[in-house]
């Protein structure tokens, strides 16, 4: 990626259907990116600078409809400038159109040579060269350079999470052995709403996700879920609530929301997705 060299059509350099969503384009970028961080190239790599600038673009509805309307237009951006478009939302002034040779403008007559001005001219104007804009944060709010948890690292968080629960319903279910049944599961999946639900609203996270360095986000504010967001990504647990048939829905729920986290989707879960939310590492 050099400053001079044209931008490639992104939807043909990344491989990627022009149908989906700006969001699903953006989770197949966030997976692109993750796999090349994986692979142990440093956030400065040309390949994942492409891939940052390509999500900003991409994922954002507004930005890539101008992106969109200047494949229209035959417009050729360079890579700095396709990082002005992802930094400011619009087309710099000088982007040439794929019929105009590199040292062309777009507009208006060619240049004239200023060597002769003086430098002290109150009238001349500025020199209209800029360095390029830097590349505008790729994934603010939702995270790529920020990595999610594996599916077998969710799995061993979940677990861990079920004896955490379970040792703090201790007391609860201490005071339950002289209740019936169905009292004594009311007040057990009371405790789990209470723990996953509570915790992630106001901590951002449960305990064990805190202490593996990680929380969980809405994927686009970046805030800690609402009470809403929250109840909706963890409905499968709350329905312990219900004695007997809870249980056993929560049980089969959890195995296939496991099967659903996959690079392929930028590991997020169909539960995640429900809520617009994400499991990221923990920021700083």
């Amino acid at each position: 990626m050099t400053p001079d060299s044209f931008a490639p059509d992104l939807y043909e350099h990344f491989d990627l259907d022009r149908r989906n969503t700006s969001r699903e384009l953006g989770i197949l970028l966030a997976a692109k990116d993750a796999r090349l961080e994986q692979m142990g190239f440093e956030i400065g790599d040309d390949r994942r600078q492409e891939a940052q600038i390509a999500h900003t673009i991409l994922s954002s509805p507004e930005i890539r409809a101008t992106y969109d309307q200047g494949l229209e237009d035959q417009l050729r951006p360079t890579w700095p400038q396709l990082s002005e478009l992802a930094a400011y939302g619009e087309w710099p002034i000088k982007v040439q159109h794929s019929f105009q040779q590199p040292n062309q403008q777009q507009y208006g007559f060619a240049p004239t040579a200023q060597a002769q001005q003086s430098p002290f001219d109150p009238f001349a104007q500025p020199n209209q060269a800029s360095a390029p804009a830097p590349l505008a944060s790729p994934y603010t709010p939702a995270a790529s350079a920020q990595e999610r948890p594996l599916a077998s690292t969710r799995a061993i968080m979940a677990i861990a999470d079920i004896v955490v629960c379970s040792i703090i319903a201790t007391p609860v279910l201490a005071f339950a052995t002289d209740t019936s049944t169905f009292s004594a599961s009311f007040l057990m999946g009371l405790c789990a709403i209470l723990y996953c639900v509570g915790f992630e609203v106001v901590l951002g996270g449960t305990p064990v996700k805190k202490l593996m360095g990680y929380e969980v986000r809405d994927s686009t504010t970046g805030e800690k879920l609402n009470w809403v967001q929250s109840l909706k990504r963890q409905w499968w647990r709350a329905i312990t609530i219900v004695p007997g048939l809870g249980g056993v829905v929560s049980f089969f729920a959890a195995i296939f929301y496991a099967t659903t986290i996959k690079q392929e989707n930028g590991l997020l879960g169909a539960h995640d997705k429900l809520a617009n939310a994400e499991v990221v590492k923990k920021q700083r």
